[in-house]
């Protein structure tokens, strides 16, 4: 049997995981970490949908660093309990019954307009000044702009958004948190929490159509989300999305400057937009693992799954599977297939704001459609972040253009 050596931390793998992901898929499911390892795209998905592999593995480690470290901060152990991201049946289900009325696909596709714009603002500004970095001047604003934006806040308050949402989602990855880092989590979160109660507190008695007003308002089944339940899904939609999408976006940009020929099939209109944003979501997943543990005994993908076991389920490797994806190393946004990606995860936990990071990578490639005079070039190689293991995105991109005409002018005459 091959030996595989999986070291996600080791800057290589950083840079480029897929051979190491080929060959992980070519073993079939092997323990490494601590934890069972699964990369073919059938075994994480049989894992995602079966409710016998618990999503409250991060939660338990959290609390697990925070007695190692003799730290008692509740709002951080509580987001573990109230993030519908950790949360098992019943209460997953009573959260994500509420949670759907919002996140609905119609009222998101109400956010499609506003995307649209901001990505056109952002795209315009930045191909003024070209030769900035796309991640910090488009790719990293917008995601947390379009949630402001909807949840009706004053755009001045995105620096402080931003630093708080990006010290927090260390929470996220637990296992490599020293005890200063979960410090300023347990800070940063009490800040976003207090700057949400506020708003939190004014729109309770209203009908407003913003985030806020809905989450605070709604009901179902005679349920509804309480105060604190609210100021949680306001912090979790920053943390579980901005960077995220953040990445896609970043990501997107770089496939397509680096892909010619598929930049040229998308602007003459050889393919849509939608397939476009699949294939780009399978071929460089922004979210590369998540991690499950055993309530009882299972066996999968092969192996004997032992109750109390962790399983790190490797996203992005199932999404180059060649079983399910032909070719799976070669970007193609013609993919028949690309929306069969494991991008948003699978199952009862499936992304909620799916839909959502769609609509924004949509909005930046409708926007290259409607220049159709621009094409893209990297200027230097990419960086890519080292932040985080589980999210795949890049740090900084330095683009540049062949300007067919005029890059600002297309139909719709842009004026600013």
């Amino acid at each position: 049997m091959t030996r595989i050596i999986f070291n996600p931390f080791a800057q290589s793998f950083r840079q480029n995981p897929y051979p190491t992901y080929r060959a992980m898929r070519e073993a079939g499911a092997f323990r490494a970490l601590g934890m069972w390892v699964f990369a073919r795209h059938d075994d994480v998905k049989a894992v995602l949908r079966d409710r016998r592999f618990s999503s409250a593995l991060i939660p338990a480690i959290v609390e697990g660093r925070l007695a190692e470290f003799g730290m008692v901060c509740p709002e951080v152990s509580k987001l573990g309990k109230k993030a519908i991201v950790f949360t098992d049946n019943p209460e997953h289900a009573r959260l994500r019954r509420l949670a759907n009325v919002v996140f609905s696909r119609d009222l998101l596709e109400g956010l499609r307009p506003l995307a649209r714009r901001l990505m056109r603002e952002h795209l315009d500004s930045y191909l003024r000044g070209l030769g900035d970095d796309f991640i910090s001047r488009v790719a990293r604003p917008l995601p947390l702009k379009l949630l402001l934006s909807w949840m009706e806040i004053d755009h001045v308050h995105l620096e402080a958004v931003a630093r708080w949402n990006h010290e927090i989602r260390y929470f996220l990855e637990p296992g490599t948190v020293t005890r200063d880092q979960f410090a300023q989590i347990y800070a940063s979160l009490k800040g976003f929490l207090t700057f949400f109660s506020h708003y939190i507190e004014a729109r309770r008695a209203g009908s407003g159509s913003d985030l806020i007003s809905q989450m605070a308002t709604r009901r179902t089944r005679d349920d509804s989300f309480t105060a604190e339940e609210v100021a949680y899904m306001c912090v979790m939609a920053f943390v579980a999305g901005a960077e995220t999408t953040q990445a896609l976006l970043g990501n997107a940009a770089w496939l397509l400057a680096t892909h010619p020929a598929e930049l040229e099939r998308l602007l003459s209109g050889q393919v849509t937009v939608g397939q476009a944003a699949d294939e780009i979501l399978r071929f460089e997943t922004p979210l590369q693992m998540t991690k499950r543990v055993a309530t009882e005994d299972a066996f999968v993908g092969g192996v004997d799954i032992k109750a109390g076991d962790q399983l790190l389920l490797c996203l992005a490797a199932g999404n180059h599977d060649d079983a399910i994806f032909p070719h799976a190393d070669t970007f193609n946004i013609g993919r028949a297939n690309a929306d069969q990606h494991l991008g948003f995860g699978y199952g009862a936990h499936a992304c909620l704001g799916a839909h959502l990071a769609q609509i924004q990578v949509e909005a930046l490639l409708d926007e290259l459609v409607a220049r159709r005079s621009l094409r893209l070039s990297c200027v230097a190689a990419p960086v890519w972040q080292s932040h985080s293991v589980i999210v795949r995105g890049l740090d900084s991109l330095t683009l540049a253009t062949d300007q067919r005409g005029d890059a600002l002018a297309d139909d719709r005459q842009i004026v600013d």
